[in-house]
């Protein structure tokens, strides 16, 4: 089965958990970056965590009903072609990336520098 890590910190965007009011029902801290300042961590909170556990037990169940359909011959077939597809994403990125940068350059300008960059 997949296996789902328990993260402490995540990159989500500040204005994404801030909208959504994940720090205002106290499911996370967020706290200045130490190593400079500019950057903002946020962090789970004991009953962040106690949701967290809820969402993976609930997700778990379902991917356990979902892989049940499958033999274990084509489960492990199935985890191996998503891992290897997975794996594949930097390549599919760079060739998306030199396709836009040849053939359609005004479409990576209009995303901004941030983004066009890798």
């Amino acid at each position: 089965m997949f296996s789902i890590s328990r993260p402490r910190s995540s990159g989500i965007a500040v204005r994404t958990v801030q909208g959504r009011g994940h720090a205002q029902c106290g499911f996370i801290e967020l706290a200045l970056d130490p190593q400079g300042g500019r950057a903002r961590i946020a962090t789970l909170t004991p009953s962040g965590s106690a949701i967290h556990d809820q969402i993976r037990e609930a997700a778990m169940e379902s991917e356990r009903a979902f892989m049940s359909a499958l033999a274990a011959a084509e489960r492990k077939l199935l985890l191996n072609l998503l891992r290897r597809l997975h794996e594949s994403l930097p390549a599919v990125e760079a060739a998306t990336r030199d396709h836009f940068t040849q053939h359609h350059p005004h479409a990576l300008q209009r995303r901004g520098p941030k983004d066009s960059e890798s």
